[in-house]
């Protein structure tokens, strides 16, 4: 269906909305290449911001395509928690939660735990306040990987990333499902 949508037509606003989309389904399914292509497209049809909402969301998502990938991935957090505050905090949109949960992961792939939990931290406040619980499974499964950075015991931190696959896989969050369960592998766990 994106590829249908991209290939649709040349309106820069449509263009934009498209990449914004599938740019954000890249990164919650894990795929910083797709991201990068997608973002860069978008970015391309509107470089002069004029999609405010809309060219915010593209550069976050640059952002943590960049930063899971190694391209300075401190300077790619601190750029989207810019952007964050600059462009989507006031008033509350949708997506809050998932923005400060990938720019947690950002700080996680910046080796810097400390700054991941404070975004985590506010991912959930977001999650309690507006009651925005799609991307739970996502924060939970980050939260395993913060745990793992801190240096906690594997079982501790196989103990919550299954926890993220099942509440993922109950929800139906099947992107967040399979992140889960590639974590639990990788911390020598079986996966039901």
């Amino acid at each position: 269906m994106l590829d249908t949508l991209e290939a649709a037509g040349s309106d820069p606003y449509a263009i934009t909305v498209w990449a914004t989309f599938a740019s954000v389904i890249a990164a919650l399914a894990d795929d910083p290449a797709w991201a990068l292509r997608t973002t860069e497209r978008g970015i391309a049809e509107d470089p002069g911001f004029s999609f405010a909402f809309f060219g915010a969301h593209l550069r976050i998502i640059r952002c943590w395509a960049r930063a899971v990938t190694g391209l300075d991935p401190a300077g790619a957090a601190a750029e989207a928690e810019t952007l964050l505050t600059e462009m989507l905090l006031g008033p509350p949109l949708t997506g809050r939660a998932t923005w400060y949960g990938l720019i947690g992961e950002m700080w996680l792939a910046a080796g810097r735990p400390d700054a991941a939990a404070v975004a985590l931290d506010h991912a959930d406040r977001v999650v309690e306040t507006y009651g925005e619980r799609y991307a739970e499974g996502l924060l939970f499964l980050l939260r395993a990987r913060l745990l793992m950075a801190g240096g906690t015991r594997v079982e501790v931190a196989r103990a919550a990333a299954e926890r993220a696959r099942a509440l993922s896989a109950e929800r139906g969050a099947h992107l967040f499902t399979r992140r889960a369960e590639q974590l639990v592998r990788e911390l020598g766990g079986p996966v039901p």
